[in-house]
């Protein structure tokens, strides 16, 4: 009996000298870098005074009203229209943007369904000539919503002048 304590004892002895050490393990935390803060709204209304530009989810959004880019019923650009839209490409030159929706808007005068080819027919006019600025066609979609999504109620002139625009979404 007396052997079998001394042995007991032995293991016991033997565990607690020579077993592992817990190892402690240490997380470290890399360091939080800070972002920095989305400054191309502030740089898109430096660089194209007087035109809309606002932060929305999907990044940056630019409107221009109807009447500076077309004339009524129209979806050829207008010389200040080559201008605005100038404007814009050398802002989207200095800033980095993975895709641009170019959407196009009416009022409710017309039928419904000449107001979506002519809100899509002003669309591609802009991304054309956005093209032909150096803008990869391939990173611009467009869309015409004709008179489905007014900013204003089409009752009276103003609220229709409101609703004629084409806003240029541009994806962070």
């Amino acid at each position: 009996m007396r052997k079998y304590l001394l042995l007991t004892f032995s293991i016991a002895l033997c565990l607690s000298l020579f077993s592992c050490k817990s190892k402690q393990i240490i997380v470290e935390q890399a360091p939080q870098q800070e972002t920095a803060p989305d400054t191309r709204v502030a740089d898109m209304q430096e660089d194209m005074p007087g035109t809309k530009v606002e932060e929305v989810a999907e990044g940056v959004k630019v409107t221009f009203d109807s009447n500076i880019l077309f004339e009524l019923n129209s979806s050829y650009l207008t010389d200040a229209a080559h201008g605005k839209l100038q404007e814009l490409a050398g802002a989207l030159k200095k800033h980095s943007y993975s895709a641009i929706q170019i959407d196009g808007h009416t009022d409710n005068t017309g039928t419904d369904d000449y107001n979506k080819w002519l809100s899509e027919r002003r669309a591609e006019s802009v991304k054309k000539y956005m093209e032909s600025l150096g803008i990869p066609a391939a990173r611009m979609q467009t869309e015409g919503y004709g008179e489905s999504k007014p900013l204003a109620s089409n009752d009276t002139a103003a609220g229709q002048a409101r609703n004629r625009r084409v806003e240029v979404i541009i994806s962070k």
